[in-house]
């Protein structure tokens, strides 16, 4: 059996990463690409505390500037963005359909490769979503999607399971503008402990 972490990649998986090179013709700058991606066991204590209650899942086109978080990275461990989650996912059997999946409405379809089960499932916690199941064809879909489509980038008719949040809470909590020129420059020496 072939070492997947030598296997050359998937024709999908070199298309993706050469779209996103920017030494190449069709490499263009996609920042979201960049932007830190967190575990979902980071925003737990948050996320659980802050419920309503509401839960729904919906198919719902969600726009990959929403997508924070995954339920694990072990594919890429050391990873902190999408663009390093990439790096890490060796692609086995995707083929032009794969890509073409990214494009299309999810809805309840399974992902077409050899070992891929279930269908893409996010999950929201008010507007911020992350994956429940299919975390190496969401990391693909994130990176191939912004490098097509830029900041508008969606995933069309994805399942999403909705958890209502209380938005009053986080809205107090979000607000440090008080307290944040004070931290920059303090005036006050910090009180031992």
């Amino acid at each position: 059996m072939t070492d997947r972490r030598f296997a050359a990649p998937s024709a999908a998986l070199s298309a993706i990463r050469a779209a996103l090179d920017p030494g190449t013709v069709q490499g263009a700058p996609t920042p979201i690409v960049d932007r830190p991606v967190v575990l979902d066991g980071e925003l737990c204590a948050a996320t659980e505390g802050l419920c309503t209650g509401e839960h729904r899942t919906l198919y719902a086109d969600v726009p990959l500037s929403a997508i924070v978080g995954l339920f694990h990275n072990r594919f890429a461990p050391e990873a902190t963005t999408w663009r390093e989650l990439l790096a890490g996912l060796h692609g086995e059997g995707w083929g032009q359909e794969t890509l073409a999946y990214f494009g299309s409405e999810i809805g309840d379809a399974h992902f077409p490769a050899p070992s891929a089960a279930y269908p893409l499932i996010l999950r929201a916690y008010g507007g911020a979503v992350v994956c429940v199941k299919g975390m190496h064809r969401l990391v693909a879909g994130v990176c191939w999607l912004a490098a097509r489509h830029g900041a508008s980038a969606q995933f069309r008719k994805v399942e999403l399971q909705y958890c209502g949040i209380k938005t009053a809470a986080v809205a107090a909590m979000v607000d440090d503008s008080w307290l944040t020129a004070q931290l920059e420059a303090p005036r006050y020496v910090d009180a031992p402990r």
